[in-house]
């Protein structure tokens, strides 16, 4: 097999000339505003908008494109940390991000932040017309991602990463009997999303899949919905909890990392004499096998 770089794969940026009427995203915004105006009123309505930004290639239209120089970059870009797997510089993510120093992230980083920009600018013109329509007072809004971006954090590149830029996303939940402006710590896994929709919507919820109603914590009656979450790739497994993330990384070294002292995640406890016990009981708590 062989690997080879290309536009998409590499932190390139550009601008896009032909605005965003016929960008990617700009496409999807328009086909879902036509949605909501072609709907059929005597049915229940579903929008599935699965927008593309931030996601690569960071050649994005104007005003988005220059909308931010400068962006503060968290320290661990362009830094391999401390009991960091080597094996991650044969995986694409270290392939194609260790060759970039932090000087390099730099532009980037503010051309993806523009593309979060346009993002939001994409579901402010959606939620717009669910208020022109009459809609957004009964409708049920979620906001969440897939993955996440390294985007130059221990010096990797894209996804398929165990550490936080890419495996922890945004989850929004707006909706009728849902009170505004309040932020949860609970974890939680997207799976979840299935039983809380079910549960929001009055419906039983889905047998034979590990999804848990977030309900309780929209509610306000609690902050504590797991007590971990899991995460598996080929290349690792991954059990994070509220204070800590152990990585299990196949045929190589185990890393553990104190979230609260260290949320950068640049110091490997694995090795560490006085943090053996909660290695050995993190690991315990890993399913030997998580597709």
């Amino acid at each position: 097999t062989t690997t080879r770089t290309k536009k998409y794969s590499i932190p390139t940026t550009g601008c896009y000339e032909y605005g965003l009427d016929d960008f990617f995203d700009g496409y999807i915004k328009n086909t879902s505003l036509e949605a909501i105006d072609q709907r059929d009123p005597s049915k229940p309505f579903m929008l599935n908008a699965m927008f593309i930004a931030p996601h690569p290639p960071y050649d994005i239209p104007e005003p988005f494109y220059s909308y931010v120089r400068d962006v503060p970059m968290p320290e661990n870009v362009g830094m391999w940390g401390a009991g960091q797997s080597p094996l991650q510089l044969y995986n694409l993510t270290g392939f194609l991000g260790s060759r970039y120093s932090r000087e390099d992230w730099q532009e980037p980083w503010d051309v993806y932040t523009g593309l979060v920009h346009l993002l939001d600018h994409c579901i402010g013109e959606i939620v717009q017309r669910l208020k022109d329509e009459g809609l957004y007072d009964d409708a049920l809004i979620v906001w969440t991602a897939d993955h996440g971006e390294m985007l130059g954090d221990h010096g990797l590149y894209t996804k398929s990463a165990a550490y936080e830029a890419s495996l922890r996303v945004p989850l929004i939940i707006a909706g009728p009997g849902i009170r505004g402006g309040r932020s949860s710590d609970a974890l939680c896994e997207l799976i979840d999303l299935n039983a809380t929709i079910c549960d929001l919507a009055g419906l039983p919820p889905q047998e034979g899949i590990d999804a848990r109603s977030l309900k309780p914590v929209l509610d306000g009656y609690t902050e504590v919905h797991r007590e971990d979450a899991v995460s598996a790739l080929d290349n690792f497994r991954c059990l994070r909890t509220a204070t800590h993330k152990y990585i299990y990384n196949h045929n190589d070294r185990h890393e553990l990392y104190d979230l609260e002292a260290d949320p950068d995640q640049l110091m490997n406890l694995a090795a560490d004499p006085d943090h053996y016990a909660r290695l050995r009981e993190l690991e315990a708590r890993l399913p030997v096998s998580y597709t």
